[in-house]
């Protein structure tokens, strides 16, 4: 079968692009001929790709791309020939809303989550979100979330009847697990993603104020961009411990998380956090790490397990750092191999298998 994937993610900047790839990847070794559209570059064997260009600024990247979508749709006739399914991210759903209300090719919505901006850009992308589901509620064949409270979400906030299959966040297996070393030595912490206010991402500064306290030697190890981005440079510059590293390329990101021992997730207990499914959760668990932040559904998992300490508590790197205290002198091996055990239902394999069978469904 021959799928057309458009997104709005930029396979040059953005970490989470790891998702379309990785599904992109396992549905052409399927059988499946995959072409992405989308900003940025795509260096593929299995995927072909087509660049579209966007003007980098808030409010004006999804319809500047969009415009390229149908350009290059319009253009290049070889992108749909014989072409049997369309996925398209629902940031440009609302703006190619003629071409998908008069295609005979059956097409998919694809929600990674709804609009997490604030002020007047999230009021306008709440707004084309919601236009988004009811254009694909009357012409679609289906659509895909990120977790099953995402798709209760969508429900809950518009009369969507088509069917909705939830596609979580995955990894690939970690290869460099060999590089652990022990804690006791150096317990390493890291966080990979954005930095933005919402994500509760200064808890982090806090979690390392309060691990100076006890006598473990360790070390902080900081990866992503946003607007946080001068407050981390700052304590970095006064910390030797707490390292603040900037953005990382995606094929660094596996040797590096295999390296450490804990994994943070700060991400508060908001609706937009709760209904996500983040992609650090999936990585992190297939490097054995050590999960530390706070409690609620986007971050937790659907078993106990010994090697994500969560918390309930407002205050949880308190909470965090006293159950480490407890863990440092236990078997970390067997911790880390707890984690990875659990992240083969989080594998790209699975969660493709189970998409394509969705997909095969819909379409008979």
């Amino acid at each position: 079968m021959k799928i057309v994937w458009i997104t709005a993610r930029n396979f040059s900047r953005d970490l989470a692009k790891r998702t379309e790839i990785g599904i992109g990847e396992r549905l052409s070794s399927n059988g499946h001929e995959i072409v992405m559209i989308s900003p940025g570059k795509l260096s593929s064997k299995r995927i072909k790709h087509y660049k579209i260009k966007t003007l980098r600024f808030p409010g004006l990247n999804t319809i500047s791309g969009a415009r390229d979508v149908s350009r290059k749709l319009n253009y290049n006739v070889e992108i749909l020939e014989k072409c049997q399914l369309i996925m398209i991210d629902w940031r440009y759903v609302h703006s190619l809303r003629n071409f998908l209300q008069s295609t005979s090719i059956p097409w998919c919505i694809i929600d990674r989550g709804p609009p997490a901006d604030r002020g007047i850009l999230k009021i306008l992308q709440k707004r084309f979100w919601s236009k988004s589901w009811e254009i694909a509620n009357s012409f679609a064949m289906g659509g895909f979330t990120v977790s099953d409270a995402h798709t209760t979400f969508v429900r809950k906030r518009k009369t969507v009847e088509i069917p909705i299959h939830a596609i979580p966040a995955g990894s690939e297996p970690n290869t460099y697990l060999e590089r652990k070393n022990d804690p006791r030595d150096m317990l390493k912490f890291v966080y990979i993603g954005r930095l933005d206010k919402r994500r509760g991402v200064r808890e982090m500064i806090r979690l390392s104020e309060k691990m100076v306290e006890t006598k473990i030697k360790h070390e902080f190890n900081i990866y992503g961009d946003g607007d946080e981005n001068r407050m981390f440079n700052l304590f970095s510059r006064e910390n030797d411990f707490f390292n603040f590293h900037g953005t990382l390329e995606s094929e660094k990101i596996p040797p590096l998380l295999a390296e450490s021992h804990i994994g943070i997730m700060p991400m508060p207990d908001i609706e937009v956090w709760r209904i996500s499914s983040p992609l650090k959760l999936a990585e992190y668990l297939s490097a054995g790490l050590v999960i530390v932040g706070p409690k609620h559904s986007g971050n937790e998992i659907d078993v106990e397990l010994d090697s994500i300490i969560l918390s309930e508590n407002d205050d949880w790197p308190v909470e965090a750092i006293a159950k480490i205290e407890e863990k440092i002198c236990e078997d970390w091996r067997e911790l880390a191999s707890k984690s990875v055990s659990y992240s083969e239902r989080l594998s790209w394999r699975r969660i493709t298998d189970d998409m394509e069978k969705c997909l095969i469904r819909w379409m008979s």
